[in-house]
């Protein structure tokens, strides 16, 4: 195999190229599958046309400003800005064909952050598969994606979980991120000013959430915690998809209070936003997971496992040392650098997948809220013979 610098290649239709955020989904769609067709061999045409790049290029070399480490780091940087409708090959050299090829969808969210550093530390190669990225700006995107077969695996959460599993498409594969004792995953914001010191003291008042998404899961289940069922007038809320527009709504006294991850806790905070609750140590447990096509992962199940076994291992060095990864989310794009300095570090899920309490709870919000019609079957929501043997 040839050797070459790591470089990120990009595939992509030339209007998309243009104006990346004015294509229209169902343009992303053909593009992609025209992509999983033709992305084999068009990669190594792309990495082989790299080689000579690499080697007059000093972008990669230890002492790059892209360096996320600073000289001597073990975490070189591709170059690579992250755009709708493209497509990113994470392989050193040029893929092998007796290796199958993974389509991930991803979005810029920090619960995205091991996916990346796996790929710049060359972990997917040492597992023997070609991982292809297919970023999204939204998770609507992404999960319609998934849905038409375009991508083969992406990280979601539980209630988008649930609606994957209509129609047998999806099954998890690992937990991503919990509750966590120390740190949280979700918190509850008051806007700038208020009184409010507790989710109890947000009591009657109007709470910015998506509908039917992991934010309305996590509120209800945080507001029921306090004893206000929004069933009952205990609160009230107000629908905007956009997680950003939940943000800005709260930061200009829009909205009483927000459900917010990071990094847009720590935006919120930074602006005058308090802290009133979160999810750290509940027993909420497991809300971003990772999902795999059914059919994808029944015909590479060795492959799911030898990734998963990648995973882990970033994810190891993620939660032992934080500090080197902090530049790998702002050259990914998945934070703004100025957060990325100010948030607390995150920990990743040791090896598990949700658990049958986990799944039967969501499956009764699920029913409650209009999402499913029937109980969840565990069995085939989540799949953990997957998991690296411990």
């Amino acid at each position: 195999m040839v050797q070459c610098s790591r470089l990120v290649k990009t595939i992509g239709h030339s209007k998309c190229h243009r104006v990346p955020h004015q294509c229209e989904w169902k343009e992303k769609v053909i593009l992609i599958k025209l992509v999983r067709i033709l992305s084999l061999l068009l990669i190594a045409i792309f990495a082989l046309a790299a080689c000579d790049i690499g080697g007059s290029s000093n972008s990669n070399s230890p002492n790059s400003s892209n360096n996320p480490g600073g000289s001597g780091s073990p975490l070189p940087v591709a170059n690579s800005t992250i755009r709708p409708g493209h497509v990113y090959n994470c392989v050193t050299d040029p893929p092998n064909p007796n290796y199958p090829t993974l389509h991930i969808g991803l979005t810029p969210a920090i619960e995205s952050l091991p996916i990346h550093a796996a790929c710049l530390r060359g972990f997917y190669d040492d597992a023997n598969v070609n991982v292809i990225f297919v970023p999204f700006t939204s998770g609507a995107d992404r999960d319609s994606a998934f849905k038409s077969g375009a991508i083969d695996a992406e990280i979601g959460d539980l209630v988008i979980s649930a609606s994957l599993s209509k129609g047998d498409l999806g099954t998890t594969v690992a937990v991503v991120l919990e509750t966590n004792p120390k740190r949280a995953v979700f918190s509850v914001l008051a806007a700038p000013g208020s009184a409010a010191t507790s989710i109890a003291d947000l009591k009657g008042k109007q709470i910015a959430i998506s509908d039917n998404t992991i934010i309305d899961y996590v509120t209800d289940y945080l507001f029921a915690k306090q004893g206000l069922d929004k069933s009952k007038g205990g609160f009230t809320t107000q629908a905007i998809p956009d997680i950003a527009t939940q943000l800005s709504s709260l930061q200009a006294g829009k909205v009483d209070a927000a459900v917010l991850p990071e990094p847009l806790t720590t935006s919120a905070i930074s602006d005058g936003a308090k802290l009133v609750g979160s999810d750290k140590g509940s027993d909420l447990g497991a809300e971003s997971v990772l999902i795999f096509n059914k059919q994808y992962a029944a015909a590479h199940a060795d492959a799911v496992r030898r990734l998963l076994v990648a995973y882990y291992k970033i994810t190891d060095d993620i939660n032992a040392d934080f500090t080197p990864h902090r530049k790998v989310m702002v050259v990914e794009k998945l934070i703004d650098p100025a957060l990325a300095k100010k948030i607390e570090p995150l920990t990743f899920a040791a090896p598990r997948v949700p658990t049958a309490d986990e799944i039967k709870r969501l499956s009764d919000w699920a029913k409650k809220k209009g999402i499913i019609s029937a109980d969840l079957d565990y069995s085939k929501v989540v799949d953990g013979s997957f998991l690296p043997k411990q």
